[in-house]
């Protein structure tokens, strides 16, 4: 993959660049598998030549200069934003504590360009995968077509990355507005962080390997919340080694994006995940977190123990919504549930008894591999309304040595 990061060195040192962004001359990768061209771009290898803030930089110099003229094709802004997107997939995922202090901020004639040539594109054809890359994208907290000048890396707006000695309490200086990626990553000795009220986003895996971080208050503003910001991180890989050491947190009014199963993975202490009542967005019930409707289930802390029952009004299991539960040992499903994703459970092996109460459009809804990916022991047994036990046989049937048993429901 560094050859392609070598490629770029080279385009660069031979007037090339144009040609190298979109596959042209030597510069031209097929993939056999989908007819497409490859876009491989490793940062790595490019920094150590040129330098991190110098190759972004650089890189939005030879960004402006294509754009500058509104005249690229539909395919030439694609390849262009698959270069962004893969400069933030290999930033988040593959993460090393000395890389990556910096950021690839956008200057504002950038961004403007970026918005001109959608536009311009948007009335030419079909811009869906475009749309799609941009969406990806908002999810790194990235907007293209819009400069913002609050979060500016480096600027008194954006807290640094914070040294993995540090101890104790940690308060967040005031007029921060920015938590970047890994701001706290593998800070163990962080017992407990206080925000003020002027933050509003926080990135990806900024807690990742805080395992005595006990208690952390957010910012009332806060609006946005990266991937696995308290999860487990990539660099964390012993499964017996927790992503955090909350027991509780509690989601503010204005959070909207993204809270999804991995925001908190392998938090094993989390017992409780409460929200805002006036949050429009997600609601919590007992300690779960649900989405606002009460309908969809999101997150089950991995903390919680013993006995969990789903509210008969829950409609959807979330995938990965009750993942690594270790500590649940009896679960009710109750007939309420009209979609359920087949690693809803996964990793639950501490299950004794799960009660599932559906009794119709069995087979559309229970995945044959719902139990597979429980990984629960021989010992599980599993309760079904009386009258579906051999429908419910038939459909885990992956799970065949599982004791079924009917039950009034």
């Amino acid at each position: 993959m560094d050859g392609y990061i070598d490629d770029y060195i080279k385009a660069i040192r031979r007037n090339e660049v144009r040609d190298f962004f979109f596959g042209k001359g030597e510069y031209y990768f097929y993939n056999d598998s989908d007819g497409k061209r490859l876009h491989y771009l490793s940062f790595n290898n490019c920094i150590e030549i040129l330098g991190e803030q110098n190759l972004y930089n650089r890189l939005s110099s030879d960004y402006i200069d294509i754009l500058k003229d509104n005249d690229v094709t539909l395919q030439e802004f694609y390849d262009l934003l698959m270069f962004v997107v893969l400069y933030y997939r290999n930033a988040l995922f593959c993460y090393e504590p000395d890389c990556y202090h910096f950021e690839w901020v956008y200057p504002e004639k950038l961004t403007r360009l970026f918005n001109v040539n959608y536009e311009r594109l948007k009335n030419e054809g079909d811009t869906k995968e475009i749309g799609e890359f941009l969406h990806e994208l908002k999810e790194y907290n990235v907007d293209l077509l819009n400069y913002d000048r609050v979060n500016v890396i480096g600027s008194k707006t954006v807290l640094p990355r914070v040294p993995r000695t540090t101890e104790g309490e940690f308060v967040v200086p005031d007029g921060i507005v920015r938590i970047p990626d890994y701001a706290f990553a593998e800070c163990d000795k962080i017992t407990s962080v206080v925000m003020p009220d002027t933050v509003e986003s926080i990135g990806a895996y900024a807690f990742t390997g805080c395992t005595s971080l006990k208690k952390i208050r957010l910012s009332e503003n806060l609006t946005f919340v990266g991937r696995n910001a308290f999860g487990e991180g990539i660099s964390l890989g012993c499964d017996d080694v927790p992503a955090c050491g909350l027991e509780s947190i509690y989601i503010p009014r204005k959070v909207n994006k993204i809270i999804d199963f991995d925001t908190f993975s392998k938090c094993m202490s989390l017992k409780s995940i409460e929200v805002d009542r006036e949050n429009p967005y997600y609601a919590s019930y007992d300690g779960i977190l649900y989405t606002k409707d009460m309908k969809s289930l999101i997150i089950c802390p991995c903390g919680k123990t013993s006995k969990v029952v789903v509210p008969s009004f829950v409609t959807e299991l979330k995938p990965y919504c009750f993942k690594k539960c270790l500590k649940i040992e009896i679960l009710y499903i109750q007939y309420g549930v009209k979609k359920m994703h087949s690693r809803s459970l996964a990793y639950c092996s501490g299950l004794k008894e799960i009660h599932i109460g559906i009794k119709e459009n069995i087979e559309q809804i229970v995945s044959e591999n719902l139990l597979f990916y429980a990984k629960i022991s021989e010992h599980c047994v599993l309760y079904v309304p009386k009258g579906t036990k051999d429908i419910y046989k038939k459909v885990l049937f992956e799970s065949k040595d599982i004791n079924i048993i009917e039950e009034d429901v």
